[in-house]
């Protein structure tokens, strides 16, 4: 629901405040769905912002070339490593763009499960140390889970994300040189038929 709402472009952590102590663990043991704190849920899916967004700059960094998408991407890195991931969702845009949805809802639910099974086992600490929402990544795990194998969680989460966005971000290229290709034929034609006008016109 949190990804859904940004997908529309309203803060989804904002809207759900109300909501997370049903599912997340608090400090006075009340019950929740799962046995492990919001931090949790802040730190290791959410690095970057929605939905990983850290995954979805790395894919692009790996799959185009040139172009608005990849100027978008280089602009949003540095803010999108403290957590700042405005420039990403409403500059790429994520927001209202069906091509984007599906990795937007599936990336964090990867990232959700690798975490959980992670704690479940017994390799990782989770909340050893609370971390401000703007701690960069891999810094923001190591220091959370009080040992190297939360940024190391961090790092893992952030390329199965970039994995997952990979190929909607090749199609979403596709289609932006396709439609870039069509406007400069369309434009052609314009001025091949506006010459023509001219030219009789003399």
């Amino acid at each position: 629901m949190n990804q859904v709402l940004w997908f529309f472009g309203i803060h989804g952590p904002n809207v759900l405040a109300s909501v997370y102590p049903v599912f997340f663990a608090s400090a006075d043991n009340a019950p929740s769905v799962f046995d492990i704190p919001q931090s949790f849920f802040n730190v290791y899916v959410h690095i970057g912002g929605s939905g990983s967004t850290l995954g979805l700059l790395l894919a692009i960094a790996f799959c185009v070339g040139q172009g608005e998408t990849r100027r978008v991407a280089k602009y949003a890195l540095l803010p999108s490593i403290f957590n700042i991931n405005e420039l990403v969702i409403f500059g790429l845009p994520i927001i209202f763009n069906p091509v984007y949805l599906v990795p937007c809802l599936i990336a964090p639910l990867a990232q959700i499960a690798a975490g959980y099974f992670c704690v479940r086992h017994g390799w990782l600490a989770v909340d050893v140390t609370q971390v401000p929402w703007t701690t960069p990544a891999l810094l923001g795990g190591t220091i959370n889970s009080g040992s190297w194998f939360g940024g190391a969680l961090q790092l893992f989460n952030i390329g199965l994300s970039a994995l997952i966005y990979a190929p909607f971000v090749r199609f979403s290229e596709r289609q932006r040189i396709a439609e870039s290709r069509n406007n400069a034929r369309r434009i052609v034609a314009e001025i091949e038929s506006y010459q023509k006008i001219i030219d009789g016109a003399r």
